[in-house]
């Protein structure tokens, strides 16, 4: 009987540890509806009508961009949801290669990283508590979850074009009601799911749906391919790319 008993806390431990949440999201530019994006005409006076016209169609694609969060007990990955890209639309080829950063993320291992392209695939290595957030009392309810925001202060690669380090105040909305330490792109490590995650001030990410336990065998894996580097190994590269560019 003991024994009996012992397998059915195992079974219902098992259970658990693989039952699977998806949080879709989408891209967003912050005050602005997805369908109606127009520019500032004064700002972007030298362009032609048409440059511009065209440069607003390619924002209202980017916005449009979905992407999925899959986090078990311990894991999570976030990526661009799968589509069908038509070979003779350049503009979502242009989205995919934008959008394809992957993010994974461990929390047994403490690990922690993103899957980038440069001149090839790259794991990139970042730290486990890579932002040290600030937890207020504001609220605001987000998809029937009452939801708490949270910021901090993140010094970016350094920029060889802009020759600094960019600083971010990325701002999110948490719901502890959701008892999950992961959000979208990294924005994580807090107690409960991030639901919205502003990156610049401008554009920012918002769950649209969220669906627990799916099961459409969605799994949750580490990256396979690619070559895992550090996030300082990463800037040299990108430097090393600038140079190279100035040189030709």
């Amino acid at each position: 009987m003991k024994k009996i008993s012992l397998i059915l806390v195992f079974i219902i431990h098992l259970n658990t540890y693989c039952q699977v949440t998806r949080v879709t999201y989408k891209n967003g530019i912050y005050g602005q509806k997805n369908d109606s994006i127009k520019l500032n005409k004064e700002k972007f006076k030298d362009l032609t009508k048409e440059n511009i016209t065209s440069l607003e169609a390619f924002l209202k694609n980017q916005v449009n961009v979905e992407f999925e969060l899959l986090y078990d007990a311990n894991c999570s990955i976030f990526q661009r949801k799968e589509i069908l890209i038509s070979e003779s639309n350049k503009m979502e080829q242009l989205n995919s290669m934008m959008n394809n950063n992957q993010y994974f993320k461990n929390n047994i291992l403490n690990e922690k990283l993103f899957q980038t392209t440069l001149d090839k695939l790259y794991n990139v290595i970042v730290p486990f508590d890579e932002y040290k957030w600030n937890i207020s009392n504001e609220t605001k309810t987000i998809n029937g979850y009452l939801c708490y925001k949270a910021t901090c202060k993140k010094e970016d690669l350094f920029n060889p074009y802009k020759n600094s380090k960019s600083i971010f105040y990325p701002e999110v909305w948490f719901s502890p009601d959701i008892p999950s330490s992961f959000g979208p792109q990294g924005f994580d490590g807090l107690p409960g799911l991030v639901l919205e995650a502003t990156l610049n001030g401008k554009k920012y990410l918002y769950a649209t749906k969220i669906e627990f336990n799916i099961k459409d065998g969605k799994k949750i894996e580490k990256f396979q391919k690619g070559k895992t580097i550090t996030s300082e190994e990463l800037e040299k590269l990108i430097i090393d790319d600038y140079k190279k560019s100035q040189e030709n």
